[in-house]
């Protein structure tokens, strides 16, 4: 039974001895260091809008920038994209296998040009700006229809770091492929590790060709709380596009007392809501509001029923759709509280009135 207790006291002195020595070990390995500085870089405008009557030949300017400290190669794509069924303004792009032919026909009509040149790619330097432009060539006899898309802008960037030397490399795996070999240019890349860092930034495009007088829209949604204690009022307002083409609405909320006098206004910012798609405004977000905003009535007191009507006007030239809910709002708790307070001076009376009575 001893020996059976000093051969377990050996095996555990044996590896607490042996995780001591390996830790020692790492912590004496000098590994190399690696330099990185992100890619980071900045495009504008954000969104594009054009409207193009054929033939045209259509030129947006776009300036992209490089604000890191190291060059970087930028490589253009074309990326088609439709709304999300989250109805908050998200975009999702279609897979290569999903690219209409209609959509690859258009491509080949857009182009990115530097000083008039065509290009795919180009190099910035550190700290440098580029300016560019969108050049659409419209032939005479192409159909009417919206297009949606984004000129992505994708940096490459070569990093950079010292190679070590062969006999701490021995036996180790390279940690080098054949793009990254293949991406620098420079004669000393034989000397040196690289490897590639991607970032990109897009563009998004709504293109529309032919004339856009007929948008087509409804009211999908306008609801509130049917019963309030007190304000805010918070309104869900969701918009559907039924149309072939994308717009932009103007909606004011316009609230009404018993009376029917106008007591409130709420003014909604919208943005654009794409074809065949729903947008919701109660958590829109826009370039004068970076941040999501809800649609509030900001009135804290509210006492009896009220009636909202909101107004919404698919383009400047119409149409405009009305829609109206009524809401009652009642403050229970002050309500409560008067209650309580008119009870008390009823007490309060009612003592007086006795004592006066009794010495009487």
């Amino acid at each position: 039974m001893q020996d059976q207790k000093l051969k377990i006291i050996s095996q555990f002195m044996s590896f607490a001895l042996c995780t001591i020595v390996l830790s020692f070990a790492l912590c004496t390995l000098h590994f190399n260091k690696v330099y990185a500085d992100g890619i980071s870089i900045s495009a504008s405008p954000s969104l594009i809008k054009i409207n193009a009557i054929t033939p045209s030949d259509t030129k947006s300017p776009i300036t992209i920038e490089n604000r890191g400290n190291n060059a970087i190669n930028i490589q253009i794509l074309f990326k088609p994209f439709h709304s999300s069924k989250k109805e908050n303004g998200e975009i999702v792009y279609l897979n290569n296998n999903e690219i209409p032919d209609i959509y690859k026909k258009i491509f080949n009509q857009i182009h990115v040009t530097d000083n008039g040149i065509i290009t795919t790619n180009f190099e910035l330097g550190p700290r440098q700006k580029k300016n560019l432009e969108l050049q659409l060539i419209i032939p005479k006899n192409e159909p009417d229809s919206d297009y949606y898309f984004s000129v992505i802008f994708l940096a490459r960037r070569n990093e950079l770091t010292p190679r070590s030397s062969p006999e701490a490399n021995e036996g180790e795996p390279s940690t080098q492929t054949d793009e990254a070999n293949s991406f620098p240019d420079d004669e000393n890349a034989q000397d040196q590790n690289f490897s590639v860092i991607n970032a990109g930034i897009a563009i998004n495009v709504l293109l529309s060709i032919g004339n856009k007088n007929n948008p087509q829209g409804t009211i999908e949604e306008f609801s509130a709380p049917s019963f309030l204690k007190s304000g805010p009022v918070e309104f869900t307002v969701r918009i559907k596009n039924i149309g072939s083409r994308s717009f932009a609405p103007k909606a004011i909320i316009f609230i009404k007392n018993i009376f029917g006098q106008i007591v409130g206004r709420v003014d909604i910012e919208s943005d654009n809501i794409l074809a065949d798609s729903i947008r919701s405004l109660t958590d829109i977000q826009t370039a004068s509001s970076p941040s999501k905003q809800k649609i509030f009535w900001r009135e804290n007191f509210l006492l009896g029923p009220y009636t909202a009507t909101l107004n919404i006007a698919i383009s400047d030239k119409g149409p405009v759709y009305n829609q109206s809910l009524i809401f009652l709002a009642i403050p229970i708790p002050l309500i409560i509280g008067i209650i309580l307070s008119i009870l008390m001076l009823l007490i309060i009376f009612l003592r007086v009135r006795y004592h006066i009575k009794n010495d009487k």
